[in-house]
């Protein structure tokens, strides 16, 4: 259990939600595109990024701990306007990493993200959180990105220290997932095989998605010009 809630609670949910109808109970500790995509166990998510953490010989908390820095950077700034800032990371202590250009962004919206973790039966626990902020933190040099739900002490970030949870699904299809190839990419520059092949998976997944909205717009087009033909046949028989 986690927070005293049975892994099978979490799971479901962890599932994306189609609206607040579908789980009028617990429906403020889910979200639209889901933790953890359909089919996949919390177990195994946890599994293989632990596997992707230990091809860099590295640890969930050295990864969050870097990307709380870049946070709590532009915390000491001012809300709304883009932070730039050149940044080592200290992930990996044996050889020289090269300054990165980051630049954190910092959106709040007006409604609450509650935890999957949160227990309403167990007061002042520190998993019982929420928030209403989210950070992109970009490499200007590469033009890759993470999104990250939540700030330096609530979120994804305190999913990934707590316990390697860095979010579920695809880098496409759930924004706020963050791959920690991704992430070791922006913090230090370092490209693998696996980097590419998320952001290629990621591209086609946008471009697919792209197509369909082309399709759905044109066929809304379509109707329209279909309505407007009807309409003047209608005209041109009435005089």
């Amino acid at each position: 259990t986690i927070n005293n809630l049975k892994i099978e609670v979490i799971e479901r949910r962890a599932k994306p939600l189609i609206d607040k109808y579908q789980d009028l109970d617990e429906w403020r500790f889910r979200s639209f595109g889901g933790f953890l995509s359909e089919g996949e166990s919390f177990e195994e998510v946890l599994k293989k990024d632990q596997l992707s953490l230990s091809n860099f010989n590295l640890t969930h908390q050295q990864l969050s701990n870097d990307l709380k820095q870049l946070i709590q950077a532009k915390n000491k700034k001012e809300n709304f306007i883009d932070l730039e800032i050149k940044f080592t990371s200290n992930l990996f202590n044996n050889c020289k990493i090269k300054e990165q250009s980051i630049k954190i962004s910092q959106r709040f919206y007006c409604g609450y993200q509650y935890s999957i973790f949160w227990n309403s039966l167990i007061e002042n626990s520190k998993l019982n959180q929420s928030w209403n902020v989210e950070y992109e933190i970009e490499n200007i040099e590469l033009g890759i990105s993470i999104l990250i739900g939540g700030d330096e002490h609530s979120g994804v970030l305190n999913y990934i220290e707590e316990f390697g949870f860095f979010e579920g699904g695809q880098s496409s299809n759930n924004p706020y997932r963050i791959d920690p190839y991704l992430a070791i990419a922006i913090l230090t520059g370092i490209i693998t095989t696996q980097t590419i092949q998320i952001i290629q998976f990621k591209f086609l997944f946008e471009q697919n998605t792209l197509q369909n909205t082309i399709q759905q717009l044109n066929n809304h087009l379509l109707i329209l010009t279909q309505h407007q033909n009807n309409n003047n046949n209608n005209n041109n028989n009435n005089n």
